[in-house]
């Protein structure tokens, strides 16, 4: 109902999962992909869909960033995306993304997820995961950690 939802207020989709670049880029797991390609297809309005991650590291150095970003340009290529209008990403250097891993839809609604996009890995989920739904006031400190990391980190336009 969050994503199928044509609420301008639930417009925005914010994903913090620290390590959905580096599962996606490094060890080509597909739960990001997956889990934008279900927004995609709820969704009845375009989602503008911003990504907080750490950046992903091969042979102790920093993946060069248009490496990323031409990777994640890749993700609609496809056209399996048409109603991520767009996305952004975040990617934390030195700095840590907050340990919580959850998706937040617009500023009122936090879906609280224990592994993060992990569960959406395969179409069946091997271990135990916790979920809770957060609303209203309950979803003003995941808003504040939005806040501080989109304050402290540069975005990458993706598309």
């Amino acid at each position: 109902p969050l994503a199928a939802s044509t609420s301008d207020r639930l417009k925005q989709v914010s994903i913090v999962d620290p390590y959905a670049v580096i599962r996606l880029h490094l060890n080509q797991k597909e739960e990001l992909v997956r889990f934008l390609t279900y927004l995609s297809a709820s969704a009845k309005k375009g989602k503008h869909v911003h990504l907080f991650a750490n950046s992903p590291f091969r042979d102790n150095r920093p993946v060069p960033v248009n490496e990323i970003v031409t990777a994640l340009r890749g993700l609609r290529d496809n056209g399996a995306l048409p109603r991520i209008s767009s996305l952004t990403v975040y990617l934390a250097g030195g700095q840590r993304v907050n340990r919580d891993r959850f998706v937040m839809f617009g500023d009122h609604y936090v879906w609280d997820m224990g592994h993060g996009l992990e569960p959406f890995e395969t179409d069946i989920v091997t271990r135990d995961c916790s979920v809770g739904l957060k609303t209203w006031e309950a979803a003003k400190s995941y808003a504040e950690i939005i806040d501080g990391m989109a304050a402290d980190i540069n975005p990458l336009r993706i598309w």
